[in-house]
């Protein structure tokens, strides 16, 4: 990754696929997303949040200023291959079956903006699945 001088902190890892390929993931840790990361001709960018209310605006418009950021510092990318991601644990003081669901107007501001919410009981069944095989890479 030319782009990016240091004194940015760089974690590089390989990983074992489900077809048995192993890919590369190099992530980079900078003062303003939480995580950046490439995997292939994409870019992945985004925000982490443990709170104990829920997804708010707020949350899904600091994801934006990041992903707008990063477009403006890298022109030469093609800003459909730029992934914006906001990994929630929202509600954090409740059991994840006691928690209402994000609600319809961040859903739609998320959407608007080309952004993600996962929420994080959601990723780790994703990961749980893709571990023990169940789920396979698309």
């Amino acid at each position: 990754m030319q782009h990016l001088r240091r004194p940015f902190p760089v974690a590089r890892a390989y990983f074992q696929g489900p077809d048995d390929g192993l890919f590369f993931l190099c992530l980079i840790f900078r003062k303003k997303e939480d995580f950046l990361f490439e995997i292939d001709d994409n870019v992945f960018i985004g925000e982490i949040k443990g709170v104990r209310h829920n997804v708010k605006n707020e949350n899904i418009s600091q994801l934006d200023v990041h992903f707008q950021g990063y477009l403006d510092e890298h022109e030469e990318k093609d800003p459909n291959s730029v992934k914006a991601l906001l990994i929630m644990n929202h509600q954090n003081n409740k059991a994840p079956e006691e928690r209402e669901p994000v609600k319809d107007t961040q859903i739609n501001l998320a959407k608007r903006n080309g952004s993600l919410i996962i929420e994080t009981a959601v990723l780790l069944k994703l990961l749980e699945e893709c571990r023990s095989g169940k789920r396979q890479e698309k």
